[in-house]
């Protein structure tokens, strides 16, 4: 079935990205991002997400011009929520005058709703059906690529994938940083990073399983180990570092996004 296609006036001035969501989520969006971002070169993009968030965005210039951190929506479990503090934050929204809003936080079930609330001119995301809370919902199917959903959402409106977007832009100093906490191993010996956490604890590969992955490569190929998370991951980190019996350095903590990216 052919997406619909959005009438969209050719002045499009403020658009509003809805994503509150964590770093993996947002990669998967950035090439929709791209997209949207050359087809609407003069608008000015908005992005409501974590804070978080303010973290990676110098790392991708060009593509989003403010970050409004998300302030919390009934049935959101990603951030707190209070009716006054989401209600103030709605009402300065539609304010603001937004021509369109894109809702990419997953399936619409509750995200519709917070990007109804915004009061953009026209309104694009996936829906469940029956969900007729924005201008143009399309069907949404849990077992699509990331990439391709967030692309596809985009279409809508015209906007065409970008050849080999650019996710994290590097400064100097990252890459240096990075090399200077990273072992230097003898010669044709690998370096292995192993990210040993995941936000959802469905997700998470337990420590004991890492621990044995990192056996089974250091038998194989002398590697030598590199563990990465955030500080709520520093226990995994531990654990596989004391079971994994080959040399490791633990960075769960240690390094910024930029650092952590080379």
């Amino acid at each position: 079935m052919t997406a619909p296609q959005m009438n969209l006036p050719s002045d499009i001035r403020r658009i509003v990205i809805f994503q509150a969501l964590f770093l993996g989520d947002l990669l998967m969006a950035a090439p929709a991002w791209h997209a949207v971002r050359r087809r609407f070169p003069q608008a000015e993009i908005s992005l409501i997400g974590l804070p978080w968030t303010s973290q990676i965005l110098p790392h991708m210039p060009g593509l989003i011009d403010r970050l409004l951190p998300f302030p919390g929506y009934a049935g959101i479990h990603e951030a707190p929520y209070t009716v006054e503090r989401s209600e103030q934050f709605l009402q300065s929204q539609r304010s603001y005058g937004y021509d369109l809003a894109i809702q990419m936080h997953g399936d619409g079930n509750v995200s519709n709703g917070f990007v109804q609330a915004l009061g953009a001119a026209a309104s694009l995301g996936y829906a469940r059906p029956g969900d007729e809370r924005l201008a143009i919902a399309l069907p949404y199917n849990p077992q699509q690529n990331e990439n391709l959903r967030w692309l596809e959402l985009v279409a809508v409106t015209g906007a065409r994938p970008v050849e080999r977007p650019v996710f994290l832009k590097l400064s100097p100093n990252d890459t240096v940083r990075a090399r200077s906490i990273t072992p230097r191993p003898p010669a044709n010996l690998p370096v292995i990073g192993l990210h040993v956490g995941a936000k959802d604890p469905i997700r998470r590969w337990p420590a004991t399983r890492f621990a044995a992955l990192g056996q089974e490569l250091h038998q194989r190929t002398g590697a030598e180990f590199v563990l990465t998370g955030s500080a709520s991951e520093r226990l995994a980190c531990k654990l596989v570092r004391t079971m994994i019996g080959a040399p490791v350095i633990d960075l769960s903590a240690r390094t910024t996004i930029g650092e952590f990216a080379p």
